[in-house]
């Protein structure tokens, strides 16, 4: 479990994104998020329906960071938050504009 989540800390740092450099009381390290799209009912973890990441295909930030951040958040409770789908979405930027479109290019939690 160290090893998993000294991964997930690195992948926080690469993004540069701010992860706390102290563990909580149960050993995890805490950072902040912010979903691009979220579909919940607010203060309860039991109708969390959806979570999308949107990206530009221009974009040269790397895909890991959103990837955790799905993977947590359509992981079981208590370590994620249930959502019951997530997506990776990509704005296909790269294309002549009458043929620009979203992709989905990968779902979670994987089947």
């Amino acid at each position: 479990m160290l090893e998993a989540k000294n991964a997930f800390r690195k992948i926080v740092i690469a993004a540069k994104r701010k992860a706390y450099t102290v563990p909580d009381k149960s050993g995890f390290f805490r950072f902040s998020v912010a979903p691009d799209i979220i579909v919940h009912q607010p203060r309860t973890d039991a109708l969390n329906l959806l979570i999308v990441e949107l990206k530009k295909q221009s974009n040269k930030e790397g895909s890991e960071y959103d990837d955790l951040k799905l993977t947590l958040f359509t992981a079981p409770c208590p370590l994620g938050f249930g959502y019951r789908f997530g997506a990776r979405v990509v704005a296909r930027d790269d294309l002549p504009p009458e043929k620009r479109c979203l992709e989905i290019v990968k779902e979670y939690p994987e089947a």
